[in-house]
């Protein structure tokens, strides 16, 4: 059975983006608030998937991703940053690695974040 991670600050936010992501038939979903339990969440199982905030307390989605991008044992990991804040996305070169991905949160339904999720699972 895949895994996801959602990695989301925003309570009311997670919260909804955790059951919308519950409704995936034979899906696993964990989620977190900050990035430090992200790292921790992963560390102890990695999931297939980790939908990622980038403005979290504590350690930040950029700096998430760098983590898992520098540690072999996570290479298979994907990511999704799901953000207001792709005009504004310090970090393009996270984007252009092959298991990162950036969808731009207001931009984009969530029928389509739906459809995204399947494709990178292949559920």
């Amino acid at each position: 059975m895949p895994k996801l991670l959602l990695a989301e600050d925003e309570r009311s936010l997670n919260k909804a983006m955790r059951l919308f992501l519950q409704t995936f038939e034979g899906l696993y979903v964990e989620s977190v608030f900050d990035g430090v339990e992200a790292m921790a969440a992963i560390e102890k199982d990695p999931p297939d998937l980790i939908v990622l905030d980038v403005n979290m307390p504590h350690k930040n989605g950029y700096e998430v991703a760098d983590e898992i991008l520098a540690n072999d044992n996570l290479k298979d990991v994907k990511i999704l940053f799901l953000t207001n804040l792709c005009a504004n996305f310090a970090r393009k070169d996270l984007i252009k690695h092959k298991n990162i991905t950036l969808v731009c949160k207001a931009e984009t339904s969530m029928v389509d974040v739906r459809k995204l999720i399947s494709k990178l699972l292949n559920i």
